[in-house]
């Protein structure tokens, strides 16, 4: 059942996204569907629209590095993916989330949810474009993991002396 779900929202946003490419001089980059059950089946049907659709690419997979640079400059990211949810409001982009597939992940104020009819889409699509990104919430951290597991392991380098080996003999 979910899968049908998912088939018809994929097919209800390329609908949305054909109507916005006639009407703007748009470039829409999609990527394949993972592993998952029925992921053949997105797979052809997003061939089938680049195939038929001026300024649209399907990529198999674009690397952690290119995918995050294009989610950094895209206009918004539209689709079902964690991605839009974790990666997506860190690097300014709005997400416009279809579907059930993360409805129970929590979610900043810059993902817009929606169900698969073309005029959820269309109305997310609509909010998205405009978020004000000053109003952000950051509800996964403030980007600066990285910094604080540097400060704590300074701290225990600071009150251990991790360079004295310590060896024990044991009987046997």
């Amino acid at each position: 059942m979910a899968l049908s779900n998912g088939i018809c929202d994929l097919n209800n946003a390329l609908e949305v996204i054909k109507r916005k490419l006639r009407s703007n001089n748009l470039t829409v980059i999609f990527t394949k569907a993972n592993a998952d059950n029925g992921g053949d089946e997105i797979t052809a049907i997003l061939e089938k629209f680049v195939a038929e659709n001026q300024n649209t690419k399907l990529f198999d997979s674009l690397g952690a590095i290119t995918y995050l640079s294009l989610v950094k400059h895209a206009s918004l990211v539209i689709g079902n993916s964690s991605s839009g949810i974790y990666e997506a409001p860190y690097l300014g982009t709005a997400t416009v989330d279809v579907g059930e597939r993360q409805m129970l992940r929590k979610a900043p104020n810059s993902v817009f949810r929606c169900i698969g009819t073309r005029e959820s889409i269309e109305d997310s699509i609509s909010q998205a474009v405009v978020y004000d990104f000053t109003n952000l919430e950051l509800i996964y951290g403030k980007g600066k993991t990285s910094d604080q597991i540097v400060e704590v392991l300074e701290i225990e380098i600071e009150d251990k002396n991790l360079s004295v080996k310590k060896f024990f003999d044991i009987d046997f």
